[in-house]
């Protein structure tokens, strides 16, 4: 569910405020089944828990147009996300008196969610079925992250071109920093994936031009290195370039031709690949493995 509101202020500021809230839940069953450590008192069915899943969330926007050509956005935004598993019924998780025999506990196919604690007791005491139960440890605020960033987008029409040309340019750069954290959770991989997985900085400029019924469009976009974990190493930044030609064979169709990655780049291979990892390119490239892509297609307005 999601409420809001949005209006003006006499000087012009546009706000935005909303709110929202959302639960949802999902009920495990299995049926035709045992827990064999049971022996003949095990049911055939069970409830083995539940997942439930609730988020509150709040949102402000704010924008100012100063000029023609500079407008000013801004925004906070805060959220609370909750998660909880249900443990399941007792039968779904218990330890029977057939358990020290070897026979497996829990009800077979989907044992119950049960308390990490009691399975672990068991273990230690060699009732080596208690491995079957499904335990959850689920770490909450184990680790604080810092994220920071700056966007400009800016679009230029020349006034002596009748305005049938244009120029745009997009930059994002954005910094991610691991605050604080358990070390026993958080390693130094884990730690430089959050903070390194994506191009700190990013940014694309294109330019269109129209001559009657023909519009061309250029586009030249950067991607900073990134950090792939998988590879446990650095990749560095690419250029891609865009291209495009559409011509209007009437006034309701046009057709238009053109071509992604025009210069087929590709990321740098993964010198690894054949010995360790797999994959010759890293999987976590932000602008894909697959090369140039050109393309044909048709537009129609009725």
């Amino acid at each position: 569910m999601v409420v809001g509101l949005r209006g003006h202020t006499h000087g012009g500021l546009l706000w935005d405020v909303s709110g929202s809230f959302g639960q949802n839940a999902v009920d495990f069953f299995i049926d035709n089944t045992v827990n064999a450590s049971l022996g003949p008192q095990s049911p055939a069915s069970f409830d083995p828990g539940v997942y439930m899943q609730r988020e509150i969330g709040a949102n402000l926007d704010l924008n100012y147009t100063v000029n023609d050509m500079v407008n000013v956005a801004g925004g906070a935004e805060f959220r609370d996300e909750y998660f909880e598993i249900g443990i399941g019924e007792t039968t779904s998780w218990e330890i029977g008196p057939f358990a020290p025999q070897g026979f497996s506990a829990g009800s077979n196919g989907f044992p119950g969610f049960s308390d990490p604690a009691e399975a672990e007791r068991l273990i230690a005491e060699g009732i080596t079925s208690a491995k079957n139960l499904a335990n959850f440890r689920f770490f909450t605020n184990d680790f604080n992250t810092r994220t920071r960033g700056v966007d400009v987008v800016a679009s230029f029409a020349p006034a002596g071109m009748g305005g049938d040309t244009e120029f745009s340019l997009a930059i994002n750069h954005t910094a991610t920093t691991v605050t604080s954290y358990n070390p026993a959770v958080l390693d130094e991989v884990r730690i430089r994936q959050l903070e390194d997985a994506l191009p700190g900085t990013r940014w694309t400029t294109s330019g269109r031009r129209a001559w009657g019924d023909l519009s061309l469009l250029g586009r030249l976009s950067y991607y900073a290195g990134w950090f792939d974990s998988r590879d446990d190493r650095d990749y560095p930044g690419e250029f891609l370039v865009d291209l495009e030609a559409t011509y209007a064979v009437s006034e309701s169709a046009k057709i238009t031709v053109g071509s992604q990655n025009a210069l087929n780049q590709y990321p740098e291979e993964n010198p690894n690949a054949a010995t360790v990892a797999g994959n010759r390119y890293s999987p976590a490239t932000p602008f894909g493995a697959s090369g140039g892509f050109v393309y044909v297609k048709m537009g129609f307005n009725w």
